[in-house]
């Protein structure tokens, strides 16, 4: 199974000197070799081509059967993993660069993966520079709660002051929007890539998508009881047909699609509806309630 997880924990055992990585999809307890991509080049290429894990640049004979270790930057995350495994590497742990800081991403990778952050991987980096016959073992990813600081803004998100009155505080209403697990269609590979031929249900993404439900919901409870309006477009990705809407309303307000239904004759096909919403009761609601 392939498997993608967020590292937070590194566990330096000063016996055997041992990095330990929390994450899926290994056999757990069993070390691997862990080598750095710029050790693991080929003989035309630089060694932060190599870090960097661009195409073509690792050499097979020395990556087979190791976890490696790369860098963030210029190649795509997934891109980077598919490098990796043609090489025959069984693992890999992409460090962020000073730059990318703590932003974390989880990705649907070709092979067993942990993104790390820019104080994480100094210490892997350290590791290896420093260990004559660096190990790594990964174990299953935890959830771990009360982790600071948190919550933080996304590196992709505006974080303010306003450009043209710097004292007003900017943003107005932040959302969850990284690594949120949505429902995803079969029309496409969870990476977008045209080499992936994995089909998902559900999958993790980040984006101004992502956090869009919140804010959108948020709107609404701040106007009270005036009518909102939301309109939206979609595009079918699937084989033509006709989709109704189906709306399951909480107490309290009013919710209906026009038009209740859309039809698409072919793959591609962009159309347009629109959600009204409107409060049947005055003032503040007693208690918080979810529709769908």
């Amino acid at each position: 199974m392939l498997f993608s997880v967020s590292l937070e924990d590194l566990i330096l055992t000063k016996k055997v000197s041992t990095l330990l990585l929390l994450a899926l999809g290994l056999p757990s307890q069993k070390f691997y070799p862990l080598i750095s991509g710029s050790d693991a080049k080929t003989a035309k290429v630089s060694a932060l081509d190599a870090l960097l894990c661009k195409p073509g640049s690792l050499e097979p004979k020395n990556v087979k059967g190791t976890i490696l270790v790369y860098l963030h930057g210029v190649t795509g995350r997934v891109e980077k993993g598919q490098q990796a495994a043609l090489a025959g590497a069984v693992g890999m742990i992409l460090a962020n660069d000073f730059k990318s800081g703590n932003d974390i991403t989880a990705d649907c990778h070709l092979l067993t993966a942990s993104h790390v952050n820019f104080t994480d991987g100094k210490s892997i980096f350290d590791y290896l520079n420093s260990t004559k016959t660096p190990m790594v073992y990964m174990t299953q990813a935890k959830t771990e709660v009360e982790v600071k600081p948190a919550p933080i803004i996304a590196v992709f998100s505006s974080r303010g002051p306003n450009i043209i009155e710097p004292g007003i505080l900017k943003p107005d209403i932040t959302a969850p929007g990284v690594n949120t697990v949505a429902a995803f269609s079969k029309a496409n590979g969870p990476t977008d890539e045209k080499f992936d031929k994995r089909r998902i249900l559900f999958n993790s993404q980040s984006g101004t998508s992502m956090s869009c439900p919140h804010v959108a919901g948020i709107v609404v409870l701040s106007l009270g009881s005036r009518r909102v309006i939301v309109a939206r477009r979609v595009k079918n990705v699937g084989p033509p047909g006709t989709y109704k809407a189906s709306v399951r309303t909480p107490p309290g307000v009013s919710i209906y699609v026009k038009p209740s239904s859309l039809q698409f004759s072919k793959i591609g096909e962009k159309k347009n509806f629109e959600i009204v919403l409107k409060a049947k009761v005055a003032g503040k609601p007693k208690d918080y309630v979810f529709g769908q």
